[in-house]
């Protein structure tokens, strides 16, 4: 059809003759008027052409979308974080104290005392991580699906440090092994420090993983 009326509207016939004809040839006015339309909006810009009368539609109901409310991390989860933050303090201390420790920038005792305080905190923290699990919380509706992005940002540091330090270790071993680095207090001290980096940085990787993993809550059937 929209050919048909390009063609005769190139011919010079007029629009009427053109509507005529189609009805004449059965096409429906609804159709004759999207074919005018088509051809040139300017040439039809109002239909011209009465069309049925379309019986009223009932009005589409809205969909109801539950309302998302920003949710609020509960007690449980604080609480957790704020262990789970001091123990990953309390190993890196720790780390730097042995690292320190191992090239002799420490005497024995200052180093003992730290390893007694920071191991009882550290100690602390986990007990505190892994009670507050089976404790009741009011508030544990209004847990966050999202957990701590602060543990992630973490994670994500630790990793290249783990990395960093486990490639060095196997490099200088083997370094050591062939006899490339003959000093051997100093091939001891920089294997000493490199495993505790190494093993430092894997337990802060574990602990940030177990705060970012928030299992999902079920919903009742």
């Amino acid at each position: 059809m929209v050919g048909y009326i390009r063609g005769e509207f190139a011919r010079g016939v007029e629009k009427t003759t053109i509507i005529q004809s189609l009805i004449g040839s059965g096409w429906k006015v609804e159709d004759i008027n999207m074919a005018l339309d088509a051809v040139n909006p300017v040439i039809n810009p109002f239909p011209t052409i009465p069309s049925v009368p379309k019986a009223p539609t009932a009005p589409a109901q809205p969909v109801y979308s539950a309302p998302t409310m920003q949710q609020s991390p509960s007690v449980k989860t604080v609480v957790q974080d704020i262990a789970a933050g001091l123990f990953i303090m309390c190993v890196v201390i720790l780390t730097a104290i042995s690292v320190l420790g191992v090239w002799d920038v420490f005497s024995g005792d200052v180093i003992g005392k730290s390893f007694e305080t920071l191991g009882l905190l550290a100690f602390a923290s986990v007990i505190v991580i892994v009670a507050s699990r089976y404790v009741g919380d009011p508030a544990s509706a209004a847990e966050p699906a999202m957990p701590n992005p602060t543990f992630h940002a973490i994670r994500n540091v630790t990793v290249g440090t783990l990395i960093a330090s486990a490639t060095l270790l196997a490099l200088v071993g083997i370094l050591a092994i062939w006899n490339i680095i003959s000093y051997t207090g100093v091939i001891n001290k920089s294997l000493s420090s490199l495993a505790i980096l190494a093993f430092s940085s894997l337990i802060i990787v574990v602990v940030s993983l177990e705060r970012e993993q928030i299992p999902s809550k079920k919903k009742a059937a």
